[in-house]
């Protein structure tokens, strides 16, 4: 993803951050160059929701369907100055570079209470310039309900044609979708590495196992799933890691929050 997407947050309380992450990661932990970094590769018709944000064929971020003339993304996925010229988004395809139907955007809603600084109220809305049509392919997305709790210590799953090796910037996007399991964080623990985390408008989710796993660049704005519903956003990596790491969990937008600016909107 581009580099604001994923920005590398100055966070507080390092040293006695580092300590505790440090005394959880095993000794033989290691970070192997696999896919969505550690995922694997899925398909459209899973994720008839999924389309990738791109500008002049070059993939931006991640996005859901939410109706025929509005998708959501994260609110730092959008450029600032609402200028659409180039942008487009591809429905109905695994590929985020062929296939499917390339639509252009005429416009970007951004979250008014979006703080390029605190990455806080991360969302934001695109509009298309024709409607979208709905097939087997392309789908609307099942939004998580309001006031949804996320518990602790739980799997979910989150997608994206994002780069596919834990290096921290210029690694090339995955032409196939892709997806992977994490684990719900706590929200406290995520507060350690980052103490701007918002428990009422974030989820904090990290690998599951010793490998590398998790939303890396190009992988902004895409979905995070949960019992079957877009329960969030990937929004950025929380801490100084490469993407994946161990003991570093990924930030997202929670949905629910959101539900009547989305609809206000669509």
């Amino acid at each position: 993803m581009v580099a604001k997407l994923f920005l590398v947050l100055e966070f507080v309380f390092l040293a006695s951050a580092i300590t505790q992450i440090e005394e959880q990661i095993p000794s033989d932990f290691s970070q192997p160059e696999t896919r969505i970094v550690g995922g694997s590769p899925t398909t459209i018709q899973s994720y008839p929701f999924a389309a990738p944000l791109l500008l002049s064929g070059r993939l931006v971020c991640g996005s859901s369907i939410v109706s025929r003339t509005t998708l959501v993304s994260a609110a730092s996925c959008l450029p600032t100055d609402g200028a659409t010229n180039g942008y487009q988004v591809r429905v109905g395809s695994t590929r985020y570079n062929s296939g499917g139907r390339v639509i252009n955007v005429i416009r970007f809603i951004i979250n008014p209470g979006y703080n390029p600084v605190t990455i806080d109220n991360d969302i934001g809305l695109i509009k298309v310039a024709a409607p979208i049509r709905f097939s087997a392919t392309v789908q609307p997305a099942n939004l998580a309900p309001a006031n949804l709790v996320i518990p602790d210590d739980l799997i979910v799953i989150t997608i994206g044609w994002g780069a596919v090796t834990p290096v921290l910037l210029g690694n090339a996007p995955s032409e196939e979708l892709q997806s992977v399991a994490l684990r719900t964080t706590n929200i406290a623990r995520c507060q350690l590495i980052n103490a701007i985390v918002d428990p009422t408008t974030k989820v904090c989710a990290r690998a599951t196992s010793t490998r590398a796993e998790g939303p890396c660049n190009g992988d902004g704005g895409s979905a995070l799933l949960f019992n079957n519903v877009v329960a969030g956003l990937t929004s950025f990596r929380n801490g100084i890691a490469t993407c994946g790491t161990l003991g570093f969990p990924t930030v997202f937008t929670r949905i629910s929050p959101y539900l009547a600016f989305i609809r206000a909107n669509s």
